[in-house]
């Protein structure tokens, strides 16, 4: 699942709009792929999981960075640091498809 995320991602990263999509689905996966790993009590038998397709690293670098700067205006909230915005204005501008992003699932990625 994980390799189809990342190939998914990469393949809509010039597409501001497809890609705050994926990305979301992304970061839902990394997020979430802990939890359920953890609940199905396989997490001690799965080691580091890295990817391992066909997406060079610097598109992949471009994927992470992107993925971080849709993040950033919510995570900056998060942190009280909205950038002189209200909470409730911080995300005003990033796509509506990146709320639930954070920092922990950023640098998970």
């Amino acid at each position: 699942m994980l390799l189809e995320r990342i190939e998914g991602a990469a393949a809509v990263l010039d597409d501001e709009v497809r890609f705050a999509e994926s990305a979301l689905g992304l970061c839902r996966f990394v997020n979430n792929a802990g939890v359920v790993a953890t609940e199905l009590g396989v997490a001690a038998d799965i080691g580091e999981v890295l990817y391992e397709g066909a997406v060079p690293r610097r598109k992949l670098e471009r994927i992470y960075t992107s993925a971080l700067t849709l993040a950033a205006p919510e995570l900056l909230s998060q942190m009280g640091m909205g950038m002189g915005m209200g909470e409730e204005n911080a995300t005003a501008d990033a796509p509506e498809a990146v709320a639930g992003g954070d920092l922990e699932t950023g640098t998970m990625m």
